[in-house]
């Protein structure tokens, strides 16, 4: 075991650079499939603890079962969260006790816990006298009320750690509004953890022989308010009396698919629209292959916005052109008008079905920014380049 030890340290040496092997005490609210490969790939050049403070809460909230078997060979830990506010107490005990060289907290206050949580990781970084690094997807969105209560202390967070990372140039700038040093602010992009395999293109001809001469419009995501789709689908009942033979595929699950389901009776198109229900991460390369057109029509809602868009990595890697309202974190970053797609204006359904159009009415347009959404993702949204530019914050850090 010893020698086993020594020989991953040696390794660690050797692609760091630095004298000693930098401890990581990696605080995250939990292990998303998206993130996996992103954290391996923290594993195999860092010494780093994972420490998971609400680990079942976005799995369930996107109706998927809770797992981490792929960090089995990383050193985390999963803080149990049954009682109020025991998640904070018990990461007390592992920051005062735990030795290391730099604590990564995250800019979040939902639940009010993970506020407490994050707070720790700062403080309790500070008077140990370690580096602090926290990470940031916000994008200026409208203010929950609760962070408008909350800005002054997590603003001052956000002035005084040593390096915020975030995931965009929306974001960059929004943190630097809120005054952290330009110098200090690190871009990771966000990449995905779908690639497309040779089964995803038999089980996509299955499903394009169930729909066969259909033009085909996606959603993939929680069936949530927040993420618009009833302008969607009012968008696409204006659509289909332009262009024939199209549906409209909605994949997940959510508290709003009642009413969503209402409204397409209400506008006729109930045989138009397919809610498929909740389909796992890996098995969703068939659908993205099938489709003709990826939309994501996100909103503001009562403080909440998207804060990224992972959905649209993933499409964009299976050649789909793109569609998402200005409410989405990526859009900026990752869509460029005429290009690979467009980006609408959030909540009008007017500007969604005019760009749905535009798109599926002329196929050598829909074939060309297909082509470019996945060049423009595999060149500059992979962990490659995440990995890179946690690198850079690294190095910023100077430690010894």
């Amino acid at each position: 075991m010893f020698k086993k030890y020594m020989i991953m340290a040696a390794a660690k040496y050797i692609i760091i650079g630095e004298v000693n092997v930098v401890k990581i005490l990696f605080v995250h609210n939990t292990a998303m499939p998206y993130r996996i490969p992103f954290f391996k790939k923290l594993t195999e050049q860092y010494d780093v603890d994972f420490i998971f403070t609400h680990f079942q809460r976005s799995f369930k909230r996107r109706g998927m079962k809770a797992s981490i078997h792929e960090l089995e060979d990383s050193d985390y830990k999963i803080l149990d969260n049954r009682l109020p506010m025991e998640n904070a107490l018990n990461l007390l005990f592992v920051l005062l006790k735990s030795d290391f060289d730099i604590v990564v907290g995250s800019i979040d206050y939902i639940p009010p816990s993970a506020l407490i949580t994050n707070s720790l990781c700062f403080f309790i970084g500070k008077l140990k006298g370690k580096k602090t690094i926290f990470w940031s997807e916000e994008w200026g969105w409208p203010m929950h009320p609760l962070r408008k209560i909350i800005s002054p202390f997590l603003n001052y967070i956000i002035r005084n750690c040593d390096v915020l990372i975030v995931p965009g140039k929306r974001h960059e700038k929004h943190v630097i509004s809120l005054g952290a040093p330009v110098k200090k602010v690190f871009i990771l992009p966000n990449g995905t953890n779908l690639t497309r395999k040779s089964s995803d293109y038999l089980k996509m001809e299955k499903l394009r022989y169930k729909w066969q001469n259909q033009k085909i419009i996606l959603y993939v995501g929680q069936l949530r308010k927040l993420k618009g789709i009833h302008y969607l689908i009012k968008a696409f009942a204006k659509l289909r009396y332009k262009v024939e033979n199209v549906i409209l595929l909605i994949i997940g699950k959510g508290e709003y698919e009642d009413k969503l389901n209402n409204l397409c009776k209400e506008l006729n198109i109930a045989n138009k629209v397919y809610f498929l229900g909740f389909i796992k991460n890996e098995d969703l390369g068939p659908y993205y292959l099938l489709a003709d057109l990826f939309v994501m029509p996100s909103v503001t809602d009562k403080g909440f916005a998207e804060a990224w868009g992972l959905v649209v990595n993933e499409s964009m890697t299976f050649e789909t052109p793109v569609i998402a309202t200005n409410a989405v974190g990526c859009a900026f970053e990752m869509i460029e008008n005429d290009v690979n797609g467009y980006i609408i204006p959030e909540k009008d359904e007017n500007a969604l079905y005019k760009s749905m159009l535009k798109v599926l009415s002329d196929n050598y347009l829909m074939e060309k920014m297909g082509k470019n959404s996945r060049v423009k993702v595999e060149k500059e949204f992979t962990y490659e380049k995440m990995v890179n530019g946690f690198n850079q914050t690294i190095k910023f850090l100077r430690i010894p």
